[in-house]
């Protein structure tokens, strides 16, 4: 797919962005490394963190090989293998060309079509294509289907597809920008935007929740779910059978949270089959919900659930790490390499040696002597996984192929597919990298919050800045007065130095410059602070040269962003409050007083069941965007950046003054005087000092309450922000 950086919810008194904003190369990104280049090689389908290269249908596999071309087979009949023409296939063919020049990234088969994210970010989709699943604009009065790839319609200007994910008859896609577009069948309000139309373009989904982007997509029978970027789940679409999770059985044509997963549990996978859903959660564990008549919910029960529920053990002391569901059965990896499976096994696809069904997880046979899995895709009533070789082993129906053994018939053991090329141009499945910086952490168990791998972490100071580079390490530059380089020195740098160590095999994945200190978020969730004393909230007296950890954030928390402020930081907690220290002469740590605190220190209430979702700190103020959109801010005010409707310095969050009518904020950004926000409509509100233009209003004037800027141009919208001194 295209490089990926997910910029941090980190802010400085001059760098600010504050909603996850997926940024693109120009150029196409090469994903399909060799085997030995990969430090975990394989994916878990649907999500941003990976790259799908092998997905079953219906009665069909797909497969991306390591040249980045495609290869399918089994039922052909809508052209749904692409190459051409309708004729089944019982070994792996290559499709037709995807456009010249162009490879495969990732792919995702439905009922009976296929559709793939190209090297350029575009989609490609080819099969039946009467429901508008194809999303080129062919419906059921037109000649729909198509056998060869053919490009959609636009994914909208100067967007691109991260993940992808096909269901019976219908497609979904995150973009680059977090959002999710399908197109389709719409009959049950799986397409979630609002209506039960069907679209055979790409069309954007309704609001995935304030400030909420996508980081997995499943698509199944007549529903869709997505793990949003906090780690909960949102599904929408048929219902009946309590698919969607959340404790009903109506459906729902726009994003509706499930229940609870447990508490403080996230969802770390997810995948949808016809009318059940299951999730890997961030311990390991996996949660379905949904149909459970033939014991694919995988807790030892043949009831529906209409909420999640744990499934039955995976084996002692063993954990899930990748998923997949398709029909009425359920498969997952686990940490061992093993493969265990549940719920319909009539055609053998549940891979134990027999046809019978299971209502807990079960072992699969033998992959091969020493063989593991390292992907998995589940059909209609077969399953295919990728080996730690590249092969491909399937097992279950093959009354068409799908197994891609050169035979139809069927297998309840996992059986090697023919070769994916030929003796003269041998060829492997191509494997996406599941642990990008090395660290012995799937990228999916890493926080939601951020990327670990390719991350953008940069951060200006009052005279210096810092970088994450792309091991996690940390890179300053700039004045070092008070150590605030981090490098062990108080002397000043003109390139890049550096930092000394973070702590044994930690790395940063967010970091945050004030006037004389820096901060970091360490991929635990402590903080590690260098520089002036007062500052670094460490409890000492004495400027530190390197990184120093902070004080406790109270027991059982650890923080999940940071902002540095001009000589004060405040981080946002796993619960959603806020902890602040340093300078806190104007109220700027939000505790109702004014004295320095060296250790982290909680602010006052945010308000009656209020939480922060985002937080920013300017020169001496800061502010937070709650759960519910509005914005709390506390500290100096002179000039009105509170945005409370005057200028009285606040000791504690306040709120700013209405939006604008049943407007939210979704980004912020605190300045030196001032602060800005974007709204949930795209535009933006500034208030405070504006005697340099920072309000963005055409005037010179200071706003105490928050006031809209001009135009940013015929039909434009922000999507990211920051704000400096005096702009």
């Amino acid at each position: 797919m295209l490089a990926l950086s997910l910029s941090v919810a980190t802010n400085s008194l001059n760098s600010e962005v504050d909603t996850p904003t997926f940024e693109e190369t120009v150029e196409p990104f090469n994903v399909i490394l060799p085997l030995a280049d990969l430090n975990v090689p394989g994916h878990q389908e649907g999500s941003i963190f990976t790259d799908t290269t092998l997905s079953s249908g219906s009665s069909h596999t797909c497969a991306i090989l390591d040249n980045g071309s495609v290869s399918c087979w089994g039922f052909g009949f809508y052209g749904q293998l692409g190459n051409g023409g309708t004729s089944d296939k019982t070994t792996p063919t290559l499709t037709s060309s995807l456009g010249t020049g162009r490879t495969a990234v990732a792919l995702s088969s439905g009922s009976v079509h296929t559709c793939a994210i190209l090297d350029n970010g575009a989609v490609s989709c080819w099969g039946r294509g009467n429901y508008g699943q194809l999303g080129n604009g062919g419906n059921f009065s037109t000649a729909s289907d198509k056998t060869t790839p053919t490009l959609t319609s636009s994914l909208g200007t100067g967007r691109t597809a991260v993940a992808l994910s096909s269901g019976s008859y219908h497609t979904c896609a995150i973009l680059d920008n977090g959002l999710v577009s399908c197109w389709g069948i719409g009959g049950n309000g799986q397409l979630g935007n609002g209506t039960t139309s069907w679209k055979y373009t790409p069309t954007l989904t309704s609001s995935l929740g304030t400030g909420r982007t996508a980081v997995a997509i499943s698509s199944g029978g007549y529903h869709t779910c997505a793990i949003l970027d906090n780690g909960s789940v949102s599904c929408w679409g048929l219902g009946s059978n309590g698919q969607l999770g959340n404790g009903g059985i109506s459906y729902t044509s726009t994003p509706t949270l499930t229940s609870s997963l447990g508490i403080g549990r996230t969802a770390v996978a997810i995948s949808v089959g016809t009318r059940h859903s299951c999730a890997i959660l961030d311990d390991g564990l996996v949660k379905c919900w949904g149909d459970g008549n033939n014991g694919q919910l995988g807790n030892g029960a043949t009831s529906d659930k209409t909420t999640p529920t744990i499934t039955s053990t995976l084996g002692t002391g063993h954990a899930a790490v990748a998923l997949s569901s398709e029909g009425d059965h359920t498969c997952a990896i686990l940490d061992n390499g093993s493969v265990s499976c549940w719920g319909l096994g009539s055609n053998g696809q549940l891979g134990n040696g027999g046809n019978s069904s299971s209502s807990i997880p079960t072992l699969i046979s033998s992959l091969g002597t020493g063989r593991t899995a390292v992907a998995l895709s589940l059909g209609g009533t077969h399953t295919c996984t990728i080996l730690d070789n590249g092969t491909v082993s399937c097992w279950g129906e093959n009354s068409d192929g799908q197994l891609g053994d050169g035979t139809t018939s069927n297998r309840n053991t996992p059986t090697q597919t023919s070769t994916l090329g030929n003796t003269t141009n041998p060829r492997i499945a191509a494997l996406s990298e599941r642990d990008f910086d090395g660290d012995g952490t799937m990228n999916i168990f890493q926080s939601h919050r951020f990327l670990d791998f390719k991350e953008k972490g940069i951060s200006s100071g009052y005279a210096h800045t810092c970088t994450i580079m792309d091991n996690g390490s940390i890179s300053c530059w700039g004045k070092n007065n008070y150590g605030q380089l981090g490098d062990g020195s108080k002397s000043d740098k003109n390139t890049p130095t550096p930092v000394s160590s973070l702590g044994n095999g930690r790395h940063a994945i967010a970091v945050s410059s004030g006037n004389d200190h820096t901060c970091a978020l360490l991929d635990n969730g402590s903080v590690s602070c260098w520089g002036r004393a007062r500052s670094i909230g460490n409890g000492a007296s004495t400027d530190s040269t390197t990184p120093t950890l902070t004080g406790s954030f109270g027991i059982g928390r650890t923080a999940v962003a940071l902002s540095s402020g001009g000589d004060h930081t405040c981080a946002l907690l796993d619960n959603g409050s806020i902890s602040c220290w340093g300078y806190g002469a104007r109220g700027q740590l939000g505790n109702s007083g004014t004295a320095n605190q060296n250790y982290p220190t909680p602010t006052a209430t945010l308000g009656p069941g209020r939480t922060a979702v985002l937080l920013s700190s300017g020169t001496t103020h800061s502010c937070a965007i709650l759960d519910n959109g509005s914005i709390s801010c506390w500290g100096g005010n002179l000039k009105g950046q509170l945005g409370n409707g005057n200028s009285v310095q606040r000791n504690s969050p306040t709120l700013t003054t209405s939006l604008g009518n049943n407007r939210t904020a979704v980004a912020l950004a605190a300045g030196y005087e001032h602060t800005c926000a974007i709204l949930d409509n795209g535009l933006i509100s500034c208030w405070g000092s504006g005697n340099s233009g920072q309000i963005g209003n055409g005037l010179w004037l200071d706003k105490l309450t928050p006031t809209l800027t001009n135009s940013l141009g015929s039909g434009r919208s922000a999507t990211a922000l920051s704000s400096g001194q005096g702009h």
